[in-house]
């Protein structure tokens, strides 16, 4: 699989490699990519590198942090006090569109 290859997937497409991809500059890319679920997915990949790890520790986005945080190559432990309910759920990024929407816990 190319860069360009990965540049021209769609979100879905790329949550599905991010979950299962061992390649280091795959994951290094799909680290950056705009979508939050994309970079949760390559937090919670093992084969993610640690250099990959430590800069998604530091992830705007709360449940991306939170995952870094938990995968065992993190080595810049944060204390993240997770308060929204969405940064602990358990559902499968794969079906985050079609169950989400209408989840009970969302904090309008």
């Amino acid at each position: 699989m190319t860069l360009l290859q990965v540049s021209q997937m769609n979100e879905l497409e790329l949550i599905c490699l991010a979950k299962v991809s061992n390649k280091e500059n795959i994951l290094k890319l799909l680290a950056q990519s705009i979508y939050t679920s994309v970079r949760r997915c390559v937090a919670k990949n093992y084969n993610s590198s640690e250099k990959i790890i430590n800069a998604l520790v530091n992830d705007s986005a709360q449940n991306v942090s939170f995952f870094a945080n938990l995968n065992p190559k993190c080595k810049i432990k944060r204390e993240i006090k997770a308060s929204n309910p969405c940064t602990l759920c358990e559902v499968d990024e794969e079906e985050y569109v079609t169950k989400c929407i209408n989840c009970p816990k969302i904090i309008s």
